[in-house]
């Protein structure tokens, strides 16, 4: 299998002085295509306060 990887990362603004923040990476098959799974995956929220974050690492 080929070490390679997709991701998607961004964030919005929520109002309030306040950011969404989203991260997605997974693995891929670079020889055929297959994604054999998620790799890292959070979602979050960020301030005048720092940021928290839940997901996978």
């Amino acid at each position: 299998m080929g070490g390679s990887r997709w991701g998607i990362k961004g964030s919005n603004e929520a109002g309030e002085g306040l950011t969404a923040v989203y991260y997605f990476e997974s693995k891929i098959d670079a020889t055929n295509g297959d994604q054999p799974g998620g790799r890292l995956a959070n979602a979050g929220i960020s301030g005048g306060f720092g940021s928290i974050t839940l997901g996978q690492m």
